[in-house]
C-alpha cells in the first residue's frame, strides 16, 4: 500500500519529464528544419544522355530547397522510373549531396504518326514523347516513312548489333528512310550529319560502325556509299543515279545506251582514219626506202633518224589533267573522254565508268 502511495506521488513528476523531453525534440527537429543544414545543397547526376540533369530533377520533384534527410530515396527513385524511357535510378545521399545514377533505355529514333511524336527503343518499344520533352529528341535521327513490321526489324538489328551500333553512331545520322533498289525492296537510305549519304540493307547495318573510317579515304562532297557486310566492303556510287525513281532510271539507262553507242560509232570511225593514215605512212616509209637504198648503190648512207621522231611521249599523273579530250554530255553534268573511256563528275569530283553487265555506274579510284 505504501508502495502504491509513491508510485502515485513519483507518477506526475515522471510525466514532466517526458513531456519536457517530447518538447526539446521537437524543438530540436523545428530548428533543424528550419536550418539550411537540413536542405540539399549538392544535386549530382550521372548516366543520363537523353534527359538533362534538370529534367531529372524535375522527374524526382527535388531542388535545393528539398530537406535531404526528410525525403525517402525509395519515393524520389519511383518518381523517376515512372519515365518510361528510364530504365533504373538509384538514389544516393551523403551529408548534404544528393546523388543520382540513371539508366535510360537505348533510343535508336524517333518518328511522328497521327501528330504525335514516338521514340523508338531497341527493345521495339514505341513511347509518346511529352511535349516538354521534344528537345532531347534532337539528339537521334528521323524514321520516316517505316511500317511497323519495318520498325520492329530495325529494332531487331540495333538491338543484335549493340556493340556496334552505339549512341555515337546514331548521333551521326540525321534522317533514315526506305528505300527501293532494283536488288533488294527492303534497303535504307541513310542521311548523315555532315551530307554524305549512305545505302544499306537492313543486315549490313552493323557496318556503320566504320563510318568515320570511311570519311579519311572519300573525296568530294556529299559522297553516297552503300554497304556490303557480306564482303566487308563499303563502296563509293553515284549519287545522282540512287535518288532517281524507277521511271527515271529506265529512262536514264536508255539515254546512256544511245550516248554509249554514239561513242562507240565515233571510235570505230576514229580507228578506221587511224588505219588508212595507217597506210599511208608504210607507203611514205616504203617511198624513203626505195630512195635510201638507191643512195647506198650511189656510195651514199644517210644516218638514222633521230630527234622528235624516235622521242616517246611522256607518263602524265592520271588525273582530270591527264585527259584533253573531255566532252560534256547530256548525262546529268558528266563530262566524257574517249581516249579512257571514263566519265568525270564534276561535283563530287568522281572518275566514273559504266559497267554494261550492271547497268550502273561505277567510281574508278
Amino acid at each position: 500500500m505504501d508502495r502504491l502511495k509513491r508510485l502515485l506521488k513519483t507518477w506526475p513528476v515522471r510525466r514532466l519529464y517526458l513531456l519536457s523531453g517530447l518538447i526539446m525534440l521537437l524543438a530540436a527537429l523545428g530548428v533543424y528544419y528550419l536550418s539550411p543544414d537540413s536542405r540539399v545543397q549538392v544535386l549530382a547526376c550521372e548516366g543520363n544522355y537523353l534527359f538533362t540533369d534538370t529534367q531529372i530533377y524535375q522527374m524526382a520533384g527535388v531542388s535545393t530547397s528539398t530537406r535531404i534527410w526528410l525525403t525517402p530515396g525509395f519515393w524520389i527513385e519511383g518518381k523517376i522510373r515512372s519515365n518510361p524511357l528510364i530504365e533504373t535510378a538509384n538514389v544516393t545521399r551523403s551529408g548534404n549531396r544528393m546523388s543520382f545514377e540513371i539508366r535510360e533505355k537505348n533510343v535508336i529514333g524517333y518518328y511522328v504518326r497521327d501528330g504525335q511524336d514516338y521514340m523508338l527503343t531497341n527493345d521495339g518499344e514505341s513511347v509518346p514523347i511529352d511535349p516538354s520533352y521534344l528537345r532531347s529528341i534532337l539528339h537521334f535521327p528521323l524514321l520516316s516513312d517505316f511500317t511497323d513490321e519495318q520498325l520492329e526489324q530495325i529494332a531487331r538489328e540495333f538491338r543484335d548489333n549493340s556493340d556496334w551500333l552505339t549512341r555515337d553512331v546514331t548521333a551521326q545520322i540525321a534522317e533514315i528512310v526506305p528505300y527501293k533498289a532494283s536488288y533488294d525492296d527492303n534497303m535504307l537510305r541513310i542521311t548523315m550529319q555532315d551530307g554524305n549519304v549512305v545505302f544499306s540493307s537492313m543486315d549490313d547495318l552493323a557496318m556503320m560502325t566504320h563510318y568515320e573510317d570511311m570519311l579519311q579515304q572519300l573525296r568530294g562532297q556529299s559522297v553516297c556509299l552503300l554497304l556490303d557486310r557480306e564482303n566487308s566492303a563499303i563502296n563509293k556510287v553515284a549519287c545522282d543515279y540512287l535518288n532517281m525513281s524507277q521511271e527515271e532510271r529506265e529512262a536514264y539507262r536508255a539515254q546512256l545506251q544511245e550516248e554509249l553507242e554514239r561513242k562507240a560509232a565515233e571510235k570505230e570511225q576514229q580507228a578506221a582514219t587511224g588505219k588508212d593514215s595507217a597506210k599511208d605512212q608504210d607507203k611514205d616509209k616504203e617511198t624513203d626506202s626505195e630512195k635510201t637504198d638507191a643512195s647506198a648503190d650511189d656510195g651514199q648512207q644517210e644516218e638514222p633518224a633521230t630527234g622528235q621522231d624516235a622521242q616517246q611521249p611522256e607518263t602524265q599523273v592520271p588525273g582530270y589533267e591527264a585527259y584533253d579530250d573531255w566532252q560534256a554530255t547530256d548525262i546529268f553534268d558528266y563530262q566524257y573522254s574517249p581516249s579512257s573511256d571514263l566519265y568525270y563528275d564534276p561535283h563530287q569530283g568522281l572518275f566514273l565508268k559504266w559497267d554494261e553487265a550492271a547497268q550502273d555506274f561505277t567510281v574508278v579510284e
